[in-house]
């Protein structure tokens, strides 16, 4: 009875230290940009369930420039005839778009 008990919980041990690897490779997030992966100085994250991904690292490759503005604490993100703002703290876009 005794060896059949040691048995079950080594056998539980092992099914959960396997089941805990592909946890463990879900955390080593990473961005793909048309099938580039993105080195980046800050890595992506996952807070409540959400992705969060470094707006440079994100923008630059697809050719926007963004700008910093500190007083404002606002990022400008610019491509072409499209400008998009966004302040530290909101949830809200401001998008321009001018003519093509």
């Amino acid at each position: 009875m005794k060896r059949t008990w040691k048995k079950t919980a080594l056998s539980a041990a092992l099914v959960s230290a396997l089941l805990a690897l592909p946890l463990d490779r879900a955390s080593a997030l990473s961005l793909s940009i048309n099938g580039s992966v993105q080195q980046q100085d800050v890595q992506p994250v996952m807070v409540d369930n959400r992705v969060l991904v470094p707006l440079r690292g994100a923008l630059e490759p697809l050719g926007a420039a963004l700008q910093w503005d500190g007083e404002r604490h606002t990022v400008t993100a610019t491509k072409g005839s499209t400008i998009v703002t966004l302040k530290l703290g909101s949830i809200d876009a401001a998008v321009q778009r001018g003519p093509r």
